[in-house]
């Protein structure tokens, strides 16, 4: 069953999970690029005006990216429970679920791991949902 048969192929899954959310990663080496740009503007500055130019530029650019950074996040609010269900309905095995729900001010994120008690396999799922925007309602 390859993709000349008709079939798409079959992939292993991903092994390693997101750690970070890729507009706040995207967010850091913009900063990052725009911190790089101060110091080499800085040497054209004279005097003690140098460390006043560094201090309230860097401060600047730290709170901006602080809002933007929790604006887009999806940790304003987190939990998580855990719980034993039947795998399926009628069924005896059991599974032990971690139910974690994250959620921001554009998005939140809801992830379902379970770890079978049988012999049915593990149970991985984790999804981001936008909430609709004002033109989209």
């Amino acid at each position: 069953m390859t993709l000349s048969d008709g079939w798409p192929p079959f992939y292993s899954e991903r092994s390693s999970a997101a750690i970070v959310n890729p507009s706040q990663l995207y967010l850091g080496y913009a900063a990052i690029a725009v911190l790089i740009g101060l110091f080499l503007i800085l040497p054209g500055v004279r005097g003690m005006e140098r460390l006043y130019f560094l201090l309230r530029w860097s401060t600047s650019l730290f709170i901006g990216a602080a809002i933007i950074a929790c604006a887009q996040g999806v940790s304003w609010h987190a939990g998580e429970v855990e719980a034993v269900m039947p795998y399926k309905v009628n069924s005896e095995e059991m599974v032990r679920f971690k139910v974690g729900l994250k959620i921001g001010l554009v998005q939140f994120n809801v992830t379902l791991r379970g770890d079978s008690l049988g012999n049915s396999g593990d149970i991985s799922f984790s999804e981001k949902y936008y909430f609709l925007q004002a033109d989209e309602a």
